[in-house]
């Protein structure tokens, strides 16, 4: 899979500010927020089911309120492939 280059990932953090390059674990992050624990949990295994149709399984921290997503592409070294912006897109369309 082929890293995006630098101008297609900076268009996609630009056009989708919600979603942030996390430069030090090299991850895209994204933190959704929710009334309640459960709707954070049901909100997630939606994003597991995405993660399974795509082969591709962002790490997924579960707090009250909120759900964090970050994705990275561990069999590219740890770096933001193309995978990791398809899932984001994917992700935000729920």
């Amino acid at each position: 899979m082929a890293t995006p280059d630098k101008d297609a990932l900076r268009s996609f953090l630009m056009s989708d500010s919600v979603w942030e390059l996390d430069a030090q674990d090299n991850t895209l992050v994204r933190t959704f927020v929710f009334r309640t624990y459960k709707e954070g949990v049901t909100f997630a295994n939606k994003v597991t089911e995405i993660a399974e149709e795509q082969n591709h399984h962002p790490q997924i921290i579960i707090d009250w309120g909120s759900v964090t997503i970050k994705t990275t592409t561990h069999d590219e070294g740890n770096t933001i492939t193309d995978k990791d912006v398809q899932i984001a897109q994917a992700i935000d369309a729920l």
